[in-house]
């Protein structure tokens, strides 16, 4: 099981995350699509009504979802599909790889792969 993840760390002066290196911004819209509709698609574990802050609005308003989904290899949190449908974040390289690879569909997860990502949660 793999986290995708968006950031790096934090800057101490801003107090905001900064982006991971390599990620880049979505310029093809046929890929900012199929991208976006597997993140959509994922299998949902854990969701929370709580809103996390947009970090790269200068506002930084509480407007991003909380919660966590899976294809059976990878999870990934609600903030990967709205930074790219906000702010044309793409995913790691190595996601969207991974994604190609499976033609932009989840495959049908077995109990067991659902559970294996709770685990990797902690949940």
């Amino acid at each position: 099981m793999k986290m995708l993840g968006l950031w790096a760390g934090v800057d101490p002066h801003a107090r905001r995350p900064v982006l991971r290196n390599g990620l880049e911004r979505a310029s093809d819209p046929e890929l900012k699509a199929r991208v976006g509709e597997y993140l959509r698609r994922g299998k949902l574990l854990l969701q929370s009504s709580r809103l996390e802050f947009d970090y790269l609005r200068n506002d930084a308003p509480r407007c991003v979802p909380s919660a966590f989904y899976t294809d059976g290899e990878w999870v990934w949190t609600g903030q990967q599909e709205y930074y790219l449908r906000e702010h044309d974040i793409l995913p790691e390289p190595a996601f969207i790889e991974h994604m190609q690879a499976h033609n932009f569909v989840i495959p049908t997860l077995s109990g067991d792969a659902i559970r294996e990502a709770m685990a990797f949660l902690g949940i």
